[in-house]
């Protein structure tokens, strides 16, 4: 009967020498385009990102899109491209993004649920992006190795920025004063307390 060797031996003689070397070839470029799809989504990704560092966000977004058509289940990227949607003035695409980037066991989930929460104030959807940074509060809270004091702080002022809105400036307070404790250098922290300042000043809701 022979071995598993010898037989695949005598199907190499009955198949000329120039046909097995195409074959070999076939098979190396099969391998080649294998290697070259399995990288892509990467590859896209990273320009992406070069472009996002660049503030060239239209270009970002479109890496961001062609990544996701090879790998269409990836949190980060979906994350990422939020951002980019979010940066070039598209609220409503980058709150899509940013929903399908929740994802359970997402190292920067938090950081997914803090940017929609700015995304919907954007859009005056106060409710739901009270909903956000609470969620982002409660994540990082729980995991205080895995996120920095500025990202806290980041989420504490943003629900700041909807108690000013829903509450009135004595709530939002309580919020900054909380994020003050944790990154004072926080931006929208400080165009917070400034806003509020306005107010007091005013004796007037500065949103009416």
């Amino acid at each position: 009967m022979g071995t598993a060797f010898e037989k695949v031996n005598r199907v190499k003689s009955l198949i000329p020498f120039k046909y097995q070397m195409l074959l070999l070839a076939v098979i190396l470029a099969l391998f080649v385009a294998a290697f070259m799809l399995y990288d892509l989504p990467g590859e896209y990704v990273k320009q992406g990102d070069r472009h996002y560092d660049a503030q060239e966000y239209d270009y970002a977004v479109l890496n961001y899109e062609q990544a996701l058509r090879y790998d269409r289940e990836n949190p980060e990227v979906y994350f990422k491209l939020a951002r980019g949607e979010a940066a070039r003035g598209e609220p409503l695409r980058a709150a899509s993004a940013y929903t399908k980037a929740i994802e359970p066991g997402y190292t920067q989930l938090a950081a997914v649920y803090t940017g929609l929460g700015w995304t919907q104030y954007s859009l005056a959807q106060y409710d739901d992006a009270a909903n956000s940074f609470e969620r982002a509060i409660e994540i990082i809270s729980a995991n205080e190795n895995q996120y920095t004091h500025t990202q806290l702080a980041e989420a504490y002022s943003g629900r700041g920025w909807v108690a000013i809105v829903q509450d009135g400036c004595e709530k939002a307070i309580s919020y900054f004063d909380r994020a003050l404790t944790l990154d004072a250098e926080v931006s929208s922290l400080n165009q917070g307390i400034r806003q509020c300042d306005v107010e007091n000043e005013r004796g007037t809701d500065v949103f009416e």
